[in-house]
């Protein structure tokens, strides 16, 4: 392990000779590619991670040591090269996480309230079903509604609900068991469809 700043840089067992290669590698190259890195995605705690995963993928490298002299300016080059990749692969993740969100069904009339995601069970319910869930959430008070959308869809917690329609957490618990209630009666119903 090789500490910085109170960051934890774990490599794979090396020898003494490769362990000091790498430490040197770090210390002269840590912060070039740190600031690259902060200059592409900004204050991101994700910054450090990456930095991790570059000193760790370039110690994985066969016969890194001579192909990497640390004090080569085309070794900088290589580890922006592996950054610029890493971060490149952790936006494409996100973007494939962020379209499967986008494929969620919109209630009529509610675009900023996603309802429901295309989980596998989602997908299992006939279209019919799909529809018979999307009136009961619609016919909820709009208390209700937007208490159980706020915490179960985007997310927050009682806490943050209560602070942000400016009611209590007593309140929120009580529009999120109306809901739930509601919904369980629904459940019971869709499965005397079966």
């Amino acid at each position: 392990m090789y500490r910085t700043r109170g960051n934890v840089v774990v490599f794979k067992r090396l020898d003494g000779g490769g362990r000091q290669w790498l430490e040197q590698l770090f210390r002269l190259h840590h912060s070039a590619v740190e600031a690259f890195l902060r200059a592409r995605i900004g204050l991101d705690e994700s910054v450090e991670d990456l930095v991790q995963e570059v000193f760790s993928k370039v110690a994985g490298v066969p016969d890194a040591e001579s192909r990497l002299p640390p004090d080569k300016s085309s070794t900088r080059s290589y580890l922006v090269s592996v950054a610029n990749n890493l971060m490149v692969d952790k936006e494409r993740q996100k973007s494939v996480r962020r379209r499967h969100l986008e494929r969620e069904t919109l209630l009529p009339g509610e675009e900023d309230h996603r309802v429901c995601s295309l989980s596998p069970e989602i997908q299992a319910l006939s279209g019919e079903q799909l529809d018979y869930i999307k009136q009961v959430i619609l016919g909820m008070s709009p208390g209700t509604r937007e208490v159980f959308l706020l915490n179960r869809f985007k997310g927050l917690t009682q806490k943050e609900i209560a602070a942000r329609r400016r009611i209590t957490v007593k309140q929120v618990e009580q529009y999120m068991r109306q809901a739930l209630q509601q919904l369980q009666i629904a459940a019971d119903e869709l499965r005397r469809w079966e």
